[in-house]
């Protein structure tokens, strides 16, 4: 073990930049870096510990201000509260951390559902409820970011936006009771799209012989639409006489 080493090495060791440690010494975290006959600062044992502690504390989120109150201060009652609040900061962001990965987790599965279901052919699907158009901005935008029963009601060339698998019924409500639909999954960033796969399912019923109603509703899915960049994830149900 060497007695000294370079301010390279100590970045290197540290995995920090050399700029980070001069800034350091520059705000008094660090006393002024010595310097060798040959004219390189360098750092002893003594020195490269104190940097390590403040390299913690700093990944820990801790403020240059609160570090120097900590090297200033040699009552360890004090210093220990900050790092005690430092530490349920921690907790906090742990747990902040913790909640945004499982939204990513949801969206993955979501994603990857979403995928199988778009690659398959027109499906049948059963909906139970009402739904509920909404009058007077009703909706505000982290419902309707956050609520996958956001639905617009396209009917006689009109879009109605509203929310399905309401548990009440309105007076404009639309029973949804037991209702059959041919659903498809499909990606969207226009009306045209829309219009293609609203084409496509009556064109399928069509073929099939189904009697169809005169409407259908397009649900736009929150979580499978993160992965498709400048396109929605939708799903677009044409109603069915049972």
């Amino acid at each position: 073990m060497k007695d000294t080493y370079s301010i390279g090495e100590v970045a290197k060791l540290l995995q920090i930049s050399i700029h980070t440690i001069h800034y350091y010494e520059k705000v008094g975290l660090l006393p002024k870096i010595d310097r060798l006959e040959n004219g390189y600062r360098y750092f002893d044992t003594e020195s490269i510990l104190r940097l390590k502690g403040i390299v913690l504390l700093r990944a820990c989120g801790m403020s240059i201000d609160n570090i120097l109150k900590i090297h200033q201060d040699n009552s360890i009652e004090n210093n220990l509260d900050l790092m005690l609040d430092t530490s349920k900061m921690l907790e906090s962001h742990i747990t902040e951390l913790q909640n945004i990965k499982r939204e990513l987790d949801e969206a993955i599965i979501a994603s990857k559902n979403f995928h199988t279901k778009a690659s398959s052919s027109i499906v049948m699907e059963k909906i139970t409820g009402w739904f509920n158009p909404y009058f007077n901005n009703e909706i505000s935008l982290t419902d309707f970011l956050e609520d996958d029963d956001t639905a617009w009601l396209l009917q006689d060339e009109e879009f109605v936006m509203g929310k399905i698998n309401a548990l009440q019924e309105s007076e404009d409500s639309l029973s949804l009771e037991d209702q059959l639909y041919l659903c498809c999954y499909f990606s969207f960033n226009n009306e045209e799209a829309i219009e293609q796969s609203l084409k496509k399912l009556l064109a399928y019923a069509a073929n099939k012989k189904y009697n169809t109603k005169d409407y259908a509703l397009l649900t736009v899915l929150s979580k499978p639409s993160i992965s498709l960049g400048h396109h929605l994830a939708g799903r677009l149900m044409l109603a069915l006489h049972n």
